[in-house]
């Protein structure tokens, strides 16, 4: 492998979300007597919710990400980190980190056709979407402990996926299908893994030029 490989090669091994930032996603079409939120989930790819101040950001397919972060770029958002990876901002929403908290914040669920939502245990970054599973967010008023996502509507052979307990229509809600275009997940990975990865490069480009000046067939033709 020539060295311009190997930096690259080890460039996805130590960050590998950049090898997802370029790739184009065609969501499966639709089945008779389902909508795109149920065909979705029939062919075991996630579908994303992202709603904030009354407003739907993302509705949408996204595939199969690897981390609820991926899932999120896949559907358009711009995430904005503060300290500890923590989400603080998404396409906008708020127009800037909140230097001190506010007791307003994205509110991360998760769930599957039939069953309510539920709050994620672990960060987006951690977290892996399961196939067939929706993938919702929310971000809370100031006046308010927390928010949860609307039901979406899901129809499977012509009839409507219900959730126990939510037996009115206005429990559920059917926003357009947005079609956002996918983002980069941002590349705000510690400094330190950036260093180490920086110097095992280093070093491995040192090593690939000591084994070419030092390899037989260069003694052979006299080089150095």
């Amino acid at each position: 492998m020539g060295s311009a490989g190997l930096v690259v090669a080890l460039s996805f091994l130590l960050f590998p979300w950049l090898a997802h930032a370029d790739e184009s996603y065609q969501p499966p079409p639709a089945a008779p007597g389902f909508n795109a939120v149920a065909t979705c989930l029939a062919a075991d790819q996630v579908w994303l919710l992202v709603e904030a101040n009354g407003e739907v950001l993302a509705n949408q397919c996204v595939g199969t990400p690897a981390s609820g972060e991926e899932a999120l770029a896949q559907g358009g958002m711009q995430i904005r980190f503060a300290q500890g990876r923590l989400i603080c901002s998404l396409s906008g929403h708020p127009e800037q980190c909140p230097a001190t908290f506010t007791g307003s914040y994205w509110n991360y669920y998760h769930g599957e056709a039939g069953t309510p939502y539920t709050y994620s245990a672990q960060g987006a970054a951690s977290r892996r979407p399961q196939p067939g599973s929706i993938e919702a967010w929310c971000y809370n008023e100031p006046d308010e402990e927390s928010c949860t996502p609307g039901l979406l509507t899901i129809i499977r052979d012509g009839e409507q996926i219900t959730v126990p307990g939510a037996i009115s229509p206005s429990d559920y809600i059917d926003p357009a299908v947005t079609s956002n275009e996918a983002v980069p997940v941002p590349d705000s990975t510690p400094w330190a893994l950036i260093s180490t990865g920086a110097l095992i490069a280093a070093g491995a480009l040192v090593l690939l030029w000591w084994r070419r000046r030092t390899s037989p067939a260069d003694e052979q033709l006299g080089g150095r």
